[in-house]
């Protein structure tokens, strides 16, 4: 196993002939890949400081496949300058053989959310990867169906069919 040094927060681990980019601070086990993030408790006693809510990006490809065209390029060229430009998220690049290239990212309060971006350009990758890095994590809401309640009675009172008089045709 062979250790090259491609950047400030990548670095590369040789296995075979296979070349996997991770970040710095990563030990490298399956069993990391597996392992949940634990939710964090913001109890630092800073009010207002912003915190990343994204602290992880998983970035999965396969080397032979056609849909990972895009990823293979994206990894080659973008993936560095990304890392660079947020050292507070820890990039992970995994190999996965025969599946459709993918994107997870891992948030402070326990959840994750997964893009798959097979057959997409290296463009459109950094900007699931952006979108992914810049979310909350939570769930999507839909602010369209949010209903209006009251809390004073109106004036009319109620509507009802029966109010009114029958209609006639």
């Amino acid at each position: 196993m062979g250790i090259k040094k491609l950047g400030s927060r990548v670095t590369a681990f040789q296995f075979g002939d296979k070349l996997s980019r991770v970040s710095s601070g990563f030990r490298l086990s399956y069993k990391d890949f597996k392992k949940p993030v634990e939710p964090a408790h913001f109890d630092n006693g800073v009010k207002g400081a912003y915190i990343v809510q994204c602290n992880r990006l998983v970035f999965s490809y396969c080397e032979r496949g056609g849909s990972s065209r895009g990823m293979v390029e994206f990894i080659k060229e973008n993936i560095q300058n990304l890392a660079k430009s947020n050292p507070e998220t820890e990039y992970i690049v995994k190999h996965v053989p025969f599946q459709h290239p993918a994107i997870m990212g891992y948030y402070n309060n326990g959840y994750h959310k997964r893009n798959d971006v097979a057959n997409m350009d290296s463009k459109i990758i950094l900007l699931n990867a952006e979108g992914l890095q810049t979310s909350q994590g939570g769930l999507e809401k839909d602010f369209r169906k949010t209903r209006v309640l009251s809390t004073t009675p109106s004036v009319r009172g109620i509507w009802s069919p029966f109010h009114c008089a029958p209609h006639k045709i």
